[in-house]
């Protein structure tokens, strides 16, 4: 059966690798956190690269971090083992961060209940999920922080459950370290791991052998603290920016507060959650077994009940299972509607919690169930799992229209960057009217990189952030740019800054004529737009 579970999570990483490879790595990065992380993993690798592993190690580990520290040391692993640095061998960071979840699960499941058709259940249910193969921002096709701090999540829930309640001191410090790793992962997770501790020090306060349950959760969060605080400590300032003044007095940042209230912000938590986060197929395969499971009790009723001694192991794992899920799922549940932000992308870390309560449901129902139910149960769930992981990878998620214009950004990026090796620029500096992803100066940047092996840094003249600037220095970032692109016609977009450029089109225009020269016109993501460059460079 363990070699069974080995050549179903190969079989999930080969083809992920694959999907993946065909469908994402060939285009442009979309959503500025990839973006930031996919620029953090490339310099860390060119850092490896000039300075050796060691010192590459060191540096990744070591950069100036305001969310998490961790993406770009595994990215560079990968790296190391694939040969190369690619999109798609930074992606697999996500599969196999997933995969090591699913192993945390079987071994918990297999290890508690001596059940191997939960632990197919557990494995069904965490293919059917819907987000991380939904491809949108978040998902397991997003080199970002937010779906290996689900998995995260999902190891340390592990790891809380193999303590015993607490009992085990061995456990409770691997307890500790998972916790470490996670909050290295991504700093945020500590808002939510100061309520999980409470929730876990109040269930040992209501139950027996409290001191020395205290002490070992005592333990866990000593070890916790000190594989973060060094870390934190030295970033203290970049994390106070980014989510204090960044999220909330930044001008930036107040156009992302979601102005909900306290009510309609966890209406919205639950909703998404069940929605968006879990899923339709989740819900199916979940429902599917346990439907089945409760049948197999009625039918077992009519034979032989099983024995308190056959089910008290599994009903004390089943109720540590359903407290830490509940624990797990309610600290992100209070943080999060809290926090006056959209949260959909993050909400992840709720998953974790949700599949615990259901399992700890299941390991309930399997224990007075007939084994033919169980083993129907588990194949069941993983029927509609699995499926819903191949259909996921083989649709197709973008349409022949977004496909032409990837391939567009493609060339126009290699134009830039011919030019600019031409003209022997070491830092070219880039001018966009809009707000655009596929048109900002890192995107461009990593767009290059990923196509010709070269690191060349690009530099940002427009925009400066969402925000409308004074408009001498928009003139003035415009006269000390490279390259400009240039928007002749198209929707404005919904920022301050793609208003404001609209209003000054003929101004920016007239001076984009009289001081460089047009060498592109072209038609992106229903934009007409003109590409522009300085006089003295070489037109190729």
């Amino acid at each position: 059966m363990k070699w069974i579970f080995f050549l179903v999570l190969v079989a999930e990483f080969l083809f992920f690798d694959r999907m993946t490879s065909r469908h994402y790595a060939g285009f442009y990065p979309q959503w500025d956190d990839q973006i930031e992380t996919l620029n953090e993993s490339y310099t860390g690798y060119e850092y490896r690269q000039a300075h050796g592993f060691l010192a590459g190690i060191g540096h990744t580990l070591s950069k100036p971090a305001a969310q998490g520290t961790l993406h770009s040391f595994w990215a560079m692993l990968a790296f190391e083992v694939a040969g190369k640095p690619s999109r798609t061998a930074a992606l697999a960071v996500n599969i196999l961060a997933f995969i090591a979840w699913q192993v945390a699960l079987i071994f918990a499941i297999k290890r508690g209940t001596g059940s191997y058709s939960l632990a197919w259940v557990a494995v069904g249910l965490t293919l059917a999920l819907r987000w991380p193969w939904s491809g949108v921002q978040g998902s397991a096709t997003d080199f970002r922080l937010d779906h290996v701090t689900m998995c995260m999540m999902g190891i340390t829930l592990v790891a809380a459950l193999q303590t015993n309640a607490f009992r085990s001191t061995v456990w409770s410090a691997v307890f500790g370290s998972a916790v470490g790793v996670t909050l290295l992962t991504r700093f945020l997770t500590g808002t939510y791991f100061a309520l999980i501790f409470i929730g876990c020090l109040v269930w040992i306060l209501m139950s027996d052998g409290r001191l020395r349950r205290s002490l070992n959760l005592g333990l866990a969060a000593l070890i916790a603290t000190l594989l973060m605080a060094p870390c934190l400590w030295v970033n203290r300032q970049l994390v106070y920016e980014h989510y204090w003044i960044g999220h909330y007095y930044d001008a930036d940042g107040a156009l992302w507060i979601s102005h909900a209230s306290l009510s309609q912000a966890i209406v919205q938590f639950w909703t998404q959650l069940r929605t968006e986060q879990l899923g339709t197929a989740f819900w199916s395969a979940a429902g599917a077994a346990l439907i089945v499971l409760a049948s197999g009790i009625r039918r077992s009723a009519q034979g032989h009940a099983a024995s308190s001694e056959d089910t008290g192991g599994t009903d004390r794992w089943a109720l540590d299972t359903a407290i830490l899920g509940a624990i797990f799922l309610a600290a992100p549940g209070i943080v999060l509607p809290l926090q006056n932000q959209p949260f959909g992308v993050v909400l992840g870390v709720a998953v974790a919690g949700a599949m615990f309560l259901l399992l700890a449901l299941a390991a309930k129902l399997r224990a007075r169930t007939a084994a033919l139910h169980s083993v129907i149960a588990a194949s069941v769930a993983f029927a509609i799992g699995s499926g819903y992981f191949v259909v996921r990878q083989i649709t197709l998620p973008n349409d022949a229209n977004f496909v032409a214009d990837a391939h567009r950004v493609n060339a126009i990026a290699d134009r830039i960057f011919a030019t600019a090796r031409a003209g022997r620029l070491e830092e070219p500096r880039i001018a966009v009217d809009r707000i655009a992803d596929y048109f900002e100066a890192q995107t461009l940047q990593i767009v290059c990189y990923e196509r010709h092996r070269v690191w060349m840094p690009f530099a940002i003249s427009l925009p400066l952030g969402l925000s409308a600037i004074p408009e001498e220095t928009l003139m003035s970032q415009l006269s000390h740019s490279d390259f400009v692109l240039a928007t002749e016609d198209g929707p404005v977009g919904p920022w301050p800054y793609d208003r404001q450029t609209h209003q000054l089109r003929p101004k920016i225009f007239s001076w984009c004529d009289t001081n460089l020269r047009p060498v592109d016109h072209f038609t992106v993501f229903g934009q007409r737009m003109i590409l522009y460059q300085r006089r003295d460079l070489p037109v190729l």
